[in-house]
């Protein structure tokens, strides 16, 4: 049986260091959140950034825009909270809408703020090898993790199931920098469960509701379970076949409970750090 990797395990000691020191600052640290539209889903996630950032005395504040915001009127609101001397994170929920772009917003996020690093300056950064700066919060999640658990990376054979700009891109290169070898799949690879089969270091970011089975994995490996999807009987499930994997591999961070808690907490981390280089 495996042993279940709850994120609240993880943060607990650490949340509660954050919150005192948080509490010690002549300014509570602010993250605004940028939203375009009422997707049921980015307002699930802001309304917990609000409660959960707000009980460690955090300020957090949304800007919601209109489905139908074109473009010149978004890049006016993002250049708003970009300027505001009072915001030291920014937080923008996507996808936008179809006929939205990011590009202008990517462009021109101050570098500091950018806590979920999606700005082109830390972008780069991570694909020059410099991890100096943000890495986005969940991939940065998934390495606390593997902190956590104490694994040593150096020749770990790994893969990394997803290929997106904000987990699967990022995290394959930090593995990578940490000494892993680290495969790359995506849902469409040919014959995934081959891919996966004798790996030791499993994480799945695909958005693929239990897609990752048994059969995918040995007994030794670790699962780090990215996914959060809506299953048909309408609860929240992984990438991964919780009961089915987690009864043959070594460790697995269960849906929800595990990867999105610890990330939760970093863009704690994150805003927390803004704050602290916008004033220095």
């Amino acid at each position: 049986m495996a042993t279940i990797v709850k994120g609240k395990d993880i943060v607990q000691a650490k949340r509660k260091e954050l919150t005192a020191h948080v509490a010690q600052l002549a300014q509570k640290p602010n993250l605004t959140i940028i939203r375009v539209g009422e997707d049921a889903g980015q307002l699930y996630y802001e309304q917990a950034c609000h409660r959960i950032l707000g009980n460690m005395g955090f300020e957090v504040a949304s800007v919601s825009l209109p489905i139908d915001t074109d473009q010149a009127t978004f890049n006016q609101a993002f250049d708003q909270v970009n300027n505001d001397h009072g915001v030291h994170g920014i937080l923008l929920l996507k996808p936008l809408p179809s006929h939205l772009s990011d590009d202008y917003a990517s462009q021109t996020i101050r570098a500091e703020k950018d806590v979920d690093c999606f700005g082109e300056k830390n972008m780069v950064k991570i694909y020059q090898g410099d991890f100096s700066s943000y890495l986005p919060c969940t991939a940065q999640a998934c390495l606390d993790i593997i902190d956590a658990l104490e694994l040593d990376l150096k020749g770990m054979r790994t893969v990394v199931a997803g290929y997106s700009l904000v987990v699967g891109k990022p995290l394959a290169l930090a593995l990578m920098d940490r000494g892993a070898t680290v495969k790359i799949c995506r849902s469409t690879t040919k014959d995934l469960a081959r891919e996966c089969r004798d790996q030791e270091l499993v994480i799945s970011a695909m958005g693929q509701a239990q897609m990752i089975q048994a059969d995918f994995v040995n007994e030794q490996a670790v699962v780090i379970d990215v996914g959060i999807n809506e299953a048909a009987d309408g609860k929240i499930v992984g990438d991964v076949a919780f009961d089915a994997v987690q009864s043959k591999v070594k460790a697995i961070t269960p849906v929800p409970g595990g990867v999105g808690t610890v990330t939760n907490f970093v863009l704690a981390q994150h805003v927390l750090r803004a704050y602290q280089l916008l004033n220095k």
